[in-house]
């Protein structure tokens, strides 16, 4: 799972064995979000490998989740670790690209 931080939202990507897109949900970046989410994929999947967005401080309530949740998470930036630009920020984009540094 993947998960790409906005101000106001998050874009996860959860990925298959098979590495495709199995579902791409959308949830506010609050911590009680976060947690709720968290919650529900661990109940859904069971335990599962995490990457989220290194780029600010936002990343702290999806990452407190987590922890809270017994999820190892690793922090990434998905414009340094594959070196692709772009004009604009899509958290879509994102998110898909963030879960493929998983694999």
């Amino acid at each position: 799972m993947a998960v790409d931080i906005g101000k106001r939202n998050c874009k996860a990507c959860i990925m298959n064995a098979d590495a495709s897109v199995a579902w791409e949900p959308k949830y506010d970046d609050k911590l009680t979000e976060s947690e709720i989410f968290v919650y529900s994929m661990v109940k859904k999947y069971g335990k599962f490998i995490a990457v989220c967005e290194s780029t600010s401080n936002l990343r702290l309530k999806i990452y407190h989740a987590f922890e809270k949740y017994n999820i190892g998470a690793k922090l990434a930036n998905p414009l340094k670790d594959q070196g692709y630009c772009r004009s604009k920020k899509t958290y879509t984009f994102d998110a898909r690209t963030l879960v493929h540094l998983l694999i």
